[in-house]
């Protein structure tokens, strides 16, 4: 069966390959119909869904809110709440714009030491990651840190170790 929804412009084709979602879970795959599976609501909360082969479920499979373990649904919600926090933490404490590709001038962004089991601060002048947030300067980097050390700690030991299942 094929359906077709448009969206906002954007048309979404229902494609289900019942032969995959029965194989290798992986806490990403597709589930059989009636089974359920986990979504992240507006809150970045788990909640159960239940799988109708619809073009909602393809939908939230499509566009990566979809989970068939619960435990990764959870975690992808903390880390996208302190990937936000962490941004909106930039916003409220940066005092210049940051700007790519002008000699000299540094911004700085979070790693983490899994020798020193910590988060450290390090300046990037001409590369720049996707998904990392980048501060103006050290200090504020460093002030972020404090602000979020036990939420970053989890993040770079726990959840890095459990995207996949």
């Amino acid at each position: 069966m094929e359906d077709i929804i448009e969206i906002n412009g954007v048309k979404y084709q229902r494609v289900v390959d019942q032969e995959e979602t029965t194989q290798n879970p992986t806490g990403r795959k597709r589930k059989r119909r009636y089974d359920i599976y986990n979504v992240l609501n507006k809150r970045f909360e788990s909640e159960p869904c239940q799988e109708e082969m619809e073009w909602t479920d393809d939908f939230l499979y499509r566009t990566a809110n979809y989970f068939s373990d619960v435990k990764l649904a959870d975690a992808m919600g903390r880390a996208v709440k302190l990937y936000l926090r962490m941004n909106r933490f930039v916003a409220e404490h940066q005092k210049r714009n940051l700007s790519w590709g002008i000699e000299g001038d540094e911004h700085y962004h979070i790693l983490y030491s899994h020798i020193d089991n910590s988060p450290y601060v390090v300046a990037s002048l001409y590369a720049q990651a996707p998904f990392e947030v980048y501060f103006d300067s050290r200090e504020t980097a460093e002030a972020a840190i404090e602000e979020f050390r036990d939420e970053m700690t989890w993040y770079f030991t726990e959840f890095k170790n459990t995207r996949r299942f």
